[in-house]
């Protein structure tokens, strides 16, 4: 501080790569170095130190800056002064002055100011002034316009605009792998399909000349459709493709498609237009063709889009921006969106918790005048955490709006009445634009809207309310009450309202803010104290290091590179160094290097260990140095130096212990007397005074400065809170000496009620209680933890937790919150514990910054950062003292006054732990949370620091933060407010803070919070007089008590209303007036009649009775809601009417044959079950109990093993263990078992008709025509049949027949009966003409042929016996026989020219034979069963007839001897 010139060092192998001539050599002999800097603007500034510090330990320092010009008045009254620590380090390292981000940077003005650098053991480089225009880099701010590309290197430096489209996922549509593709007059084929990229999907590769594209609709809805195209193009220039429909019939319809590139991270769509350039409409049956087909085309084809031409708008085309992005893949994920700004004006209202609600009355039209808002059904809150809404990634709570839930109602209260604009903060990412309705209840009913338009961003979008064409409305009442409904078919995402007040609006509010990339170049460019390397640093941080040092110098710097000791007149484009001359140095080549002469050839000095004149190389001796050698000091100097020399020791004669031993020859300390210090030993040691006879001072040194007293007149120093010569007495207004404290002692506070306090006498107590903390993210989303509540001790796996380190904390139970006045001065004390992944022990970056206790309460947040953390892997101990000190304010990073840390901690909402230092970590612990606190106990440290305060009357509590009963805070003015007075008429002791409300009491209760922490502390008002009094001060009588009134109007007795009785619990009016007969009474809702003594429509119960009421019926919302009232049992309140498919007493029930929630979903669904099967239907999940013996999903069948579903009774067991039962299941409709052969009978138990011999086997068949005995297999004829086998009839005119009813006898008919009376008399005939021919004495040949014929004639009889089994066969014999009779007829013709001799008689008796039947010309019908035998005797054998058409009958011969084939 002298001006002597700085010592410096110039060893390359001491300080590697230093800037200029050398580095200053900061020791006991130089421990201060100044610099002066001029500055041009007005600005905070940081200083940058490049330093070396090779001790093992760190260095406490100083910087201090200080203006040129002195002031008369305050010396240097605008020095300013921060402390530095140099760490230990092994290669130079920057240090950036302030150290801590929460303190105040320099403030420097224009002008020539000095740095003054304190420290000792340090090597320093050079310095820099960072202005904040550099470190906060608020130039940073671009608007990006230019959509996102895909590319095969992305480009993370470079932003820009993600887009996003509505979906069509709802219309028709004809896919890339669906299209034919020609070109070249080539014959069609599938068009190849290909991906661009790896994230790209498939599409149609179209390309070539004479491209035509083909895709066929099938199973389309005919009717009217417009056409849009989703693509890829490469091309820069735009191409034109035409659109033609094929449909069936002669016309065909020309459009056009116009393509443009399309190389963006989404693809693009294109809508058919016609000549016009109006959008095409196209009329479609339900199959078409569409043909695209241009001279030459180059695209990607993904889709072809149909969309009904009523529900076609341009939205569907038009993309809207998703969020911010970088260049290079396609379609990225939504996580890699950079975040977006809003811009919140500082006085507006932020409406975020709202209520959901479902809409009962018809919404009113646009065309009505503005009325009440519609009346809804409350139901609880639908804040959806956890749950965004599609391509969201804010970290807002949303509520949704939809058909179960289309209203939400946000209420709040305005600070001033005035007008005020509503902007509403939304997601709206499925539909195209619709209307959403609002009412606004701000003293008068606004009825407005706003449009939802399509908002696929990822921070949301904002709209404005309108109504009456005017935002800026009016508010005449302070409570504001928002409605805001959709339409029931559409779905939206609230964040939140603002309620902006005009003078604060701007349209500029509406759209996102430009892109911020301060954070970016901070967090990435300012890790080594934003030193960037222009070999090494990236392009962004050089483009934004030039923009932001070109923004502040108002332009480029000129190069000025030195004329002759530079390479040339260019320099660095970056950092602007000149090329210099070998062992020439500067930043524009102007000096030779130290140890270096003759610029610009500079050449080695030629000196040995000295140094030369740099412009002739003469050696230099410096000053006071021994000759020749010009390296020693001088007697009475000390530290020599090449350029500088020694310095005089100039020791004080009365401080030194002799006058002749100097100064040491290193350091220059002179050897002092005891109490006496400084190198020179000029001065008394601090608390002693009288220089140089220095004697101890009498001063209390806890109420002392840091010197204790003057050092000539011995007077004590005191700090700012203490009084007294020995400076040992607190000054008026403040309480407890204590030596750490910088002011002495403690301010009271009291909360502004009074300046008389003292020190507690209570002891410190521990408030500890590891149970319910809760560790949050970044993204405010919890993190699960694990409690060990035996070792104090919770923990958490950060397995799947993103790298968020900055923002990981811990947040304290209700424990740790409330009225936590006595901690002030008190420690809080925790241990942390960091498990690092795989070996990593990499601890926090400095951009990771973070404090590491936050503290809430009373709409201020104070923090606290510790200075040193402990290696990664080992336990880190915090502790921090509760005073003001120890934090800054979390947004500005002012000081705390002890007044704002009271104001938190007497109402400390949060407390806050981070809970990770390092980089990485695989779990992290908390244990052992210890917050201090003051409580009259016997045992404990004695809480001095804390205030005992003389209270007035009207507080309580030990720093007054109470108001006494009878009084409440006005909360007007500094510390909450005053108490005042309750007026409460008497009728209530206390009353309710910031309105005077009165109240009985105010009970602190658990809420569970919503996605911060599992419970905050919060108060539950009962409003409630006393003495059946009610209103603000209990001045009025409650609702259903009858007042008498005073002369000044207030109630002073009140009693029961009879409404309908006396006693208060059957009271049911809200009001009653004394009538002239009786009272009248105004009954409450549900209360009806003149006493209120029913109920009303809508309520069941009977107010008559004594401790009954009306209860709201309950029919869960499954009445019909044509309905003006809910229609239930007046008595006992059973609905009568459940609707919905609902039963049961409250309709809270499916009915039977329905399953489903009838309460919640309201989703009663027919159960899908067999009736004839199912016996219930579970009324919840639908599941179908079948009866017994019924199995299926449906109860639709019989269980294997079972019978007799369609009985609807359920099913029977099989009963098939007979022994002649097969071993497989019964028939499932009869029940009638498998048998074997032979066995009939539902269980195989018996014989069938015609069998016999029941056993294992089955039984055997009846050797009968019938039936036989089942036991012993004897025939049983039926009546009329005879024979051993019952093959005969009894009656000779009757023949044996076997139908379905088995084997009987029936009676010929009266055709046979005719043809046997014949046969008799013809076998009389017969008999006598064979007597006759006996007696002729005919020739042998003759007789020979009858026998012949005879034996003919029996083959015959016997080949139509066989006839039964084989027709053909018979049919072929009778054609032999035929011939044979045929040949015999000539023979008997012969025969009978030889007897004409024969009798006349038997002559007669032939031709009548003839004539009544040709058989006895051997014609014989076969069909018919006639039979010859023997040539003696006809017998007649009726067959059963085969049945030719509709009837059976027995025929005759035909006389024609033709034969009968009918």
């Amino acid at each position: 501080m002298d001006g002597r010139p700085v010592r410096f060092g110039y060893n390359l192998l001491e300080f590697p790569n230093f800037s200029w001539r050398g580095y200053a050599e900061m020791s006991f002999i130089q421990s201060r170095v100044l610099v002066s800097v001029s500055v041009t603007s007005p600005d905070l500034y940081h200083v940058v130190l490049l330093f070396a510090n090779w001790a093992g330990s760190a260095v406490l320092g100083r910087v201090s800056v200080i203006e040129d010009e002195w002031s008369y008045y305050c010396g240097n009254c605008s020095e300013q002064s921060k402390p530095i620590v140099f760490a230990p380090s092994v290669e130079p390292t920057f240090v950036n002055v302030p150290q801590n981000s929460f303190v105040e940077p320099f403030v420097l003005n224009p002008g020539t100011w000095t740095v003054v650098i304190e420290a000792e053991g340090v090597l320093l480089d050079y310095l820099v002034l960072l202005p904040s225009a550099y470190y906060e880099a608020p130039l940073l701010q671009m608007r990006v316009t230019e959509p996102c590309v895909y590319s095969s290197t992305p480009e993370a430096s470079k932003n820009c605009l993600l887009y996003k489209y509505l979906s069509l996922d709802a219309f028709p549509s004809v896919s890339c792998k669906d299209a034919s593709c020609r070109n070249d007059n080539h014959l069609p084929r599938p068009c190849p399909v290909e991906r661009v990229t790896p994230r790209h999907p498939d599409m149609a590769v179209c390309s070539g000349n004479d491209i035509s594209v083909g895709l066929r609709v099938r199973r389309l809805p005919p009717g009217e459709y417009n056409l849009l195209l989703e693509y890829s193009s490469e091309e820069e220039e735009p191409q034109t493709l035409s659109v033609s429909v094929n449909t069936p019939g002669p016309r065909t319809q020309q459009h056009r498609l116009t393509l443009l590139q399309c190389k963006y991270s989404f693809l693009c769509r294109a809508v058919a237009t016609d000549e016009q350039r109006r959008v095409s409409v196209f009329s479609l049956p339900a199959d078409a063709e569409i043909q695209l087909s241009s001279d030459r085309a180059s695209f990607f084809l993904h889709q072809v889009y149909l969309i009904p031409a009523d529900r076609f708008t341009m939205e569907y085309a038009e993309p809207k921006v998703h969020c911010i992005n970088t260049h290079g893949r396609f379609s990225p994920d939504s996580s890699s969106c950079i975040p977006s700004r809003f811009q919140k004006p500082s006085d507006s209202l932020d409406l975020r918790e709202g209520q959901s609600s479902t809409l009962q009355a018809e919404q009113p039209s646009e065309a009505e005048p503005a009325a009440a808002p519609p009346t809804f059904q409350s139901q609880e809150p639908a804040w959806m955490d956890g749950v965004r809404p599609p391509f969201g990634v804010d970290d807002n709570s949303h509520m949704r709006l939809d058909a179960a839930q289309n209203m939400a109602v946000y209420s709040s209260r305005v600070p001033a009445l005035g007008r005020y604009v509503f902007m509403l903060h939304y997601h709206q990412p499925l539909h195209p634009t619709y209307q959403v309705q609002a009412f606004i209840n701000g003293g008068r009913i606004w009825q407005g809207h706003t449009n939802a338009s399509f908002c696929p961003h990822a921070y949301g979008c904002r709209n404005v309310l309108v109504s009456e064409n005017q935002i800026i409305l009016d508010v005449t009442d302070h409570d504001v009450f928002i409605t805001v409904q959709i339409p029931a078919d559409r779905t939206l995402w609230l964040d939140y309202i603002l309620v902006v007040p005009e003078a604060s609006y701007s349209s500029s509010h509406l759209t996102e803010l430009p892109l911020d990339q301060s954070y970016s170049f901070i967090s990435t460019c300012g890790l080594n104290s934003f030193y960037i390397d222009s070999y090494t640093a990236s392009p962004f941080c050089l483009r934004s290091a030039v923009s932001l040092s070109a923004f502040f110098n108002n332009g480029a710097m000129p190069c000025a590179c030195h004329e002759v000791g530079a390479l040339s007149d260019t320099c660095q484009q970056f950092g602007g160094q000149c090329r210099c001359r070998p062992n020439v140095i500067g930043r524009d080549c102007s000096m030779c290097a130290t140890g270096f002469w003759g610029f610009p050839n500079c050449r080695p000095c030629n000196c040995g260990s000295r140094l030369c004149e740099p412009v002739n190389g003469e050696c230099i001796c410096p000053p006071r140095t021994l000759l020749p050698e010009c390296s020693q000091c001088e007697p009475q100097t000390f530290g020599c130096h090449p350029i500088v020399g020694c310095e005089v020791c100039n020791c004080s004669h009365g401080g030194v212990l002799s006058h002749d031993d100097g100064c040491d020859s290193s350091s220059g300390q002179c050897s002092c007397k005891s109490n006496i210090i400084g190198r020179q030993c000029d001065r008394c040691t601090p608390g002693y005074y009288g220089y140089p006879n220095c004697r101890p001072c009498e001063c209390n040194e806890a109420g002392t400065e840091e010197e204790v007293c003057d050092s000539i007149t011995g007077r004590c120093l005191c700090k700012e809170n203490v009084q007294g010569a020995r400076c040992d007495q607190c000054r008026i207004g403040t309480f407890h000496l204590d030596p750490t404290n910088p002011k002495g002692c403690t301010s009271c506070f009291c909360f502004g009620a009074t300046d008389r306090c003292q020190s507690s006498d209570k002891r410190r107590t521990e408030v500890i209680d590891m149970k319910g903390w809760v560790l949050l993210g970044a993204d405010r989303q919890e993190v699960v933890v694990n409690e060990y509540p035996d070792q104090d001790l919770v923990e958490a796996d950060l397995s799947d937790v993103p790298d968020v380190y900055q923002d990981l904390y811990w947040h304290a139970p209700n424990t740790y919150l409330g009225d936590k006045v006595s901690s002030y001065g008190g420690l809080l004390s925790y241990r942390l514990h960091t498990q690092t992944m795989r070996g990593d022990s990499l601890s926090l970056p400095p951009e990771a910054s973070r404090p590491d206790v936050i503290l809430k309460g009373n709409q201020m947040t104070l923090v606290f950062m510790h200075r040193e953390y402990s290696a990664p892997e080992a336990p880190h101990e915090g502790k921090v003292r509760i005073i003001e000190g120890s934090f800054r304010h979390s947004r500005t990073g002012n000081s705390v006054s002890r007044e704002e840390l009271m104001m938190v901690l007497v109402r400390l909402e949060s407390l806050q732990i981070r809970a990770l230092h390092s980089q990485s970590a695989h779990s992290v612990s908390l244990r052992g949370v210890v917050l201090e606190a003051a409580e009259s106990v016997p045992n404990g440290l004695h809480a001095n620091n804390v205030e005992i305060c003389v209270c007035p009357a009207n507080y309580r509590g030990d720093s007054c933060q109470k108001c006494a009963p009878g009084y409440y805070r006005d909360t007007i003015g500094l510390f909450m407010g005053k108490c005042v007075p309750c007026n409460c008429n008497g009728h209530s002791d206390q009353c309710l803070d910031g309105s005077g409300v009165c109240l009985v009491r105010i009970l602190q209760a658990s809420t569970p919070g919503r996605n911060v922490m599992k419970s905050e502390p919060t108060f539950i008002v009962d409003q409630n007089c006393q003495h059946n009094t009610a209103g603000n001060q209990c001045e009025k009588c409650r609702g259903g008590f009858l007042g008498n009134n005073s002369l000044d109007g207030q109630a002073v007795a009140c009693s029961s209303c009879p409404c309908p009785l006396r006693a208060p619990s059957n009271n049911f009016a809200e009001r009653c007036v004394q009538g002239s007969r009786s009272p009248q009474c105004l009954c409450m809702p549900g209360y009806a009649g003149p006493r209120c003594e029913r109920c009303a429509p809508g309520f069941y119960g009977n107010p008559m009775v004594l401790g009954s009421s009306c209860q709201p019926c309950d029919c869960n919302g499954n009445s019909d809601p044509n309905m003006l009232f809910v229609d239930c049992h007046s008595q006992t309140g059973k609905c009568l009417s459940c609707m919905h498919n609902t039963a049961g007493d409250r309709c809270h029930l499916c009915a039977p044959g329905f399953y489903g929630d009838a309460v919640g979903a309201k989703n009663c669904t027919k159960c899908d079950c067999s009736p004839c099967g199912t016996k219930s239907c579970d009324p919840h999940s639908g599941q179908c109990h079948c009866k017994p013996g019924v199995t299926g999903a449906r109860c639709e069948r019989c269980e294997d093993g079972t019978f007799g579903f369609d009985s609807c009774s359920g099913c029977s067991q099989c009963d098939c263990d007979a022994s002649a039962a097969l071993v497989q299941p019964c028939n499932p409709q009869s029940g009638q078992c498998a048998c074997r052969p032979g066995v009939n009978g539902p269980n195989c138990r018996q014989c069938a008709p015609g069998f016999w011999d029941y056993g294992a086997n089955g039984c055997k068949k009846c050797d009968c025509r019938g039936h036989c005995d089942p036991r012993t297999g004897e025939c049983h004829c039926p009546d009329g049949m005879t024979g051993k086998q019952c093959d005969r009839c009894i009656h000779k005119d009757s023949v044996p027949v076997e139908d379905q009813h088995g084997i009987h006898c029936q009676k010929c008919d009266s055709c046979v009966l005719v043809l046997l009376e014949d046969l008799d008399h013809l076998e009389q005939n017969l008999t006598s003409a064979e007597d006759q021919l006996q007696s002729l004495n005919a020739s042998s040949m003759a007789w020979a042929q009858l026998d012949n014929l005879n034996r003919t004639i029996e083959d015959a009889a016997r080949s139509m016996q066989s006839f039964n089994s084989t027709l053909e066969a018979g049919r072929s014999q009778a054609d032999v026989l035929q011939g044979d009779v045929s040949s015999l007829e000539g023979d008997i013709d012969e025969l009978q020219r030889k007897l004409a001799a024969a009798s006349r008689e038997r002559a007669r008796a032939h031709v009548r034979a003839r004539e009544r039947h040709p058989v006895y010309k051997t014609r014989v019908s076969l069909r018919h069963g006639l039979v010859l035998t023997s040539g003696r005797r006809w017998e007649a054998a009726v067959r059963k007839r085969r049945y030719d058409g509709v009837g059976s009958h027995v025929g005759l011969p035909d006389p024609a001897g033709v034969g009968n084939r009918t």
